[in-house]
């Protein structure tokens, strides 16, 4: 697939909700070797633990604002 001027397009993939539960899904979500975006809850009982593990995997991280 191509942008404009023969540039490849890009694809971003967000995965939202983080922090809220299932610390065991956020490693594996982790693991897949791929860059993701991960939208965090600020409150939620997991965020800091995982917001940890995705800036260790090198992840990009946005918060969630409700």
């Amino acid at each position: 697939m191509e942008g404009k001027k023969g540039e490849k397009a890009k694809v971003a993939i967000v995965i939202d909700d983080f922090g809220q539960s299932n610390p065991g899904g956020a490693k594996e979500m982790l693991s897949i070797d791929t860059p993701l975006t991960l939208a965090i809850m600020p409150n939620g009982e997991y965020s800091r633990q995982q917001a940890i593990l995705a800036y260790d995997a090198h992840d990009e991280i946005i918060a969630t604002i409700q």
